[in-house]
């Protein structure tokens, strides 16, 4: 079965995040493994549907978190250079990710300082998606 437009901007998210780890990206699980290297998940969150001004399309609000944990002696300084890299990676190119979407974009983070002594710090990065298929049609974008 062909894959929905949903799952499609999702391993968008993927793509253009691949670069910034030396590990795969996870999906669907929350960041909260330790490691030395850069660990990111891409996680699909909330989906709300909206009425369309389009006849025989639907037009669907998607939330999209991307969390990062890295080990590192300067949590702010490291997560604020993370931060900038996931927002550039995901928004500074085609925001309708191929057509696939309206738009693409950054909605705010949450990063976190573990105070218990740790080196790891973490971020959960989240995108607002903007997207519309055809009626009954979850497959095919409008």
């Amino acid at each position: 079965m062909a894959d929905t437009i949903r799952e499609l901007i999702l391993q968008e998210f993927v793509t253009r995040l691949t670069p910034l780890s030396t590990l795969p990206i996870d999906r669907d699980r929350p960041t909260n493994d330790e490691t030395d290297e850069t660990l990111i998940s891409v996680n699909d969150g909330q989906e709300t549907a909206h009425e369309s001004q389009t006849f025989g399309t639907s037009r669907q609000n998607l939330t999209v978190v991307v969390g990062v944990i890295i080990k590192t002696i300067t949590p702010s300084v490291t997560i604020n250079e993370i931060l900038g890299n996931v927002i550039a990676s995901i928004t500074s190119t085609d925001t309708t990710f191929g057509g696939l979407a309206g738009s693409v974009k950054y909605d705010g983070s949450e990063p976190d300082y573990r105070a218990d002594g740790s080196n790891y710090s973490s971020i959960q990065i989240q995108f607002n998606i903007d997207y519309r298929f055809l009626v009954g049609d979850p497959f095919t974008a409008a």
